[in-house]
């Protein structure tokens, strides 16, 4: 994972999928004949857009599943750190008490 903002990320996605060719630097004058040339040409810029932006959400959720990418990502201040509250969530506390009794 490479600093990837899931947010934006998202955001990017739904106003692609929300039918809006502006958001792909196209001019929207292609409304005023929805069947010509132009308009065949945006689909298909949105559609490209659409598979792109879906390539990078797929791999930004693979990395986030490899422990190590995340480890670098929150050492590079990439991603949030966790707070201790969330680290006793995610472990519980007597795991958290184990692993500390072998320092």
């Amino acid at each position: 994972m490479s600093g990837v903002d899931m947010g934006a990320l998202k955001a990017a996605l739904l106003k692609v999928e929300g039918n809006r060719p502006d958001s792909l630097g196209i001019s929207t004058q292609w409304h005023r004949n929805p069947e010509g040339p132009q308009a065949w040409a945006v689909i298909e810029a949105a559609q490209a857009e659409i598979a792109a932006l879906r390539a990078e959400l797929a791999a930004a959720r693979v990395a986030l599943k490899d422990p190590h990418a995340v480890h670098v990502n929150l050492l590079r201040g990439d991603i949030a750190q966790p707070s201790i509250a969330q680290i006793v969530h995610i472990y519980g506390r007597q795991a958290l008490l184990n692993h500390l009794q072998g320092f």
